[in-house]
């Protein structure tokens, strides 16, 4: 896909801002303390981590002008930023949180699987299965309290609750097969006095959903970048960031003109 200068410069600030981002990790002057992996500092830089991979995938395809794909991703880069709010605000209350959640949703995909496997005509009392019961007892054993987080329940009241509605957007926009996201692959063309209905296997993007697409990644990155840097304790990055985030601002908000800056 052939780009704009000013799609073209946005990328090079987002490459920019990865390499901030791994500099961020590489700063951090962690050890190990008696939680082990489970220390909120531990926990925050593989978030980090985490974001990076998947900011990294969502340029690569704005790139190539998957933006509706690239949207998907992003929305991965904001859950990322909640949870990192919410790792900085509450430490190991919220690390204690994400591990029920996770026994959580183990418990429930093994149960979902005895149940449908059971439909299917599947021996429930096979090794397999058995195996699978024993794993759900065991995690309801060390994790009695198992119970899903929610997005908009953790985002809210948080530093970072407006991101929540950008979270929102593209999960209507991007992530789900909502009519609003179909809608992209259709559209009407007008044949004299007959109006035909066209479907579009890969429909058109202007440069705007492509910026706005670069700038909202670059945000929710750079989010996860600065809650990891205060949740370590602060790094030799503190001003990098600091002058990314001023960047971040400025840039953003010269391309998007009359709309709404990503909310920092």
């Amino acid at each position: 896909m052939i780009l704009s200068e000013r799609a073209q410069n946005a990328i090079s600030f987002s490459d920019e801002l990865v390499g901030i981002a791994i500099e961020t990790v590489g700063a951090s002057n962690v050890s190990i303390s008696n939680l082990g992996a489970r220390d909120p500092k531990i926990v925050s830089l593989a978030l980090l981590c985490r974001t990076i991979s998947n900011f990294k995938g969502a340029i690569l395809l704005v790139r190539e002008g998957f933006v509706v794909e690239a949207r998907t991703l992003t929305r991965s880069c904001y859950e990322n930023l909640i949870w990192a709010a919410a790792l900085n605000e509450r430490g190991s209350e919220f690390v204690a949180d994400m591990l029920n959640d996770d026994a959580a949703s183990r418990k429930a995909i093994g149960q979902i699987t005895l149940k449908l496997s059971g439909r299917t005509g599947a021996n429930n009392d096979d090794d397999d299965a058995r195996t699978l019961r024993d794993l759900i007892r065991q995690s309801e054993s060390r994790f009695p309290d198992s119970k899903k987080l929610h997005v908009d329940k953790t985002a809210l009241g948080s530093a970072v609750e407006l991101a929540y509605a950008t979270f929102g957007q593209l999960s209507l926009e991007a992530a789900h097969p909502t009519i609003t996201a179909i809608g992209r692959h259709l559209h009407s063309e007008l044949d004299g006095d007959v109006r035909h209905l066209v479907i579009d296997v890969v429909p058109d993007i202007s440069e705007r959903q492509l910026l706005r697409t670069i700038w909202w990644s670059c945000d929710a990155l750079l989010g996860v970048a600065i809650a990891s840097n205060e949740i370590v304790g602060g790094t030799k990055m503190n001003d990098a960031l600091r002058k990314a985030h001023e960047q971040l601002r400025d840039l953003s908000k010269r391309d998007l003109e009359d709309q709404s800056t990503p909310p920092g």
